[in-house]
């Protein structure tokens, strides 16, 4: 019995490589006619932990392709981005504006709020592209070096799992429309600058409630 399974995994593997061997036909002709690209402009390559294809120059193709380091993004690497393509390809020009893809991906919020009145609304489940901006998003749970990964951590505090790696598929989906539509490479901000920003904010909100109740805000 383990030598035939030993043998039936051989195979699997054998057909695995055949299969990426294709896709590294597919994408060497994709980019013959792309620019070659500057070695400082490919980024630091990130490591592929699980169904690591066997394609040589991923990285490269990748940056040809997108024009940019798209890998840049946190919880996106080169896998992520070859399965990406064939579900948004690397033309955003279909989407008008950000808010457009990120409902297109149905990852927009279910939730609508006009004055006092607040309702939740059932969204369609996500398609194959916001399913992998949601596991991108999952992989960053446990991350404490970028501003997502601590946005996640505190979304799924409050509101549980499920709409936490929406929100986090969300945001990961605008920083990869931004960065194809703008063609700028992400800049990580940091968990520490994402902190800052959350207590200035609050803060903030803070001092309207206290004005607007006549009490004022002193530091300790």
């Amino acid at each position: 019995m383990l030598k035939q399974n030993l043998d039936m995994w051989k195979q699997h593997q054998q057909q695995v490589h055949i299969i990426d061997q294709r896709i590294a036909l597919l994408l060497k002709d994709l980019v013959k006619d792309k620019p070659e690209v500057k070695k400082d402009a490919l980024g630091k390559t990130k490591s592929v932990r699980h169904h690591k294809p066997e394609i040589k120059n991923l990285h490269v193709m990748m940056v040809q392709l997108f024009g940019v380091n798209v890998s840049s993004i946190a919880g996106i690497n080169d896998y992520t981005l070859l399965r990406l393509i064939g579900e948004t390809g690397v033309d955003m020009s279909r989407f008008p504006s950000m808010k457009q893809f990120t409902s297109w991906c149905s990852l927009s919020p279910g939730h609508h709020q006009s004055g006092k009145k607040s309702k939740w609304i059932k969204r369609a489940p996500c398609n194959k592209a916001g399913q992998i901006f949601k596991e991108a998003a999952q992989s960053l749970e446990n991350s404490k070096h970028n501003a997502i990964g601590a946005f996640i951590r505190r979304l799924k505090a409050r509101r549980g799992p499920a709409v936490a790696y929406k929100a986090g598929g969300r945001k990961i989906a605008e920083a990869f429309y931004n960065t194809l539509t703008k063609g700028v490479e992400y800049v990580e901000q940091g968990v520490k600058k994402y902190e800052q920003q959350l207590k200035a904010k609050e803060l903030s909100l803070l001092q309207k409630f206290a004005k607007k109740h006549k009490l004022q805000v002193v530091d300790n």
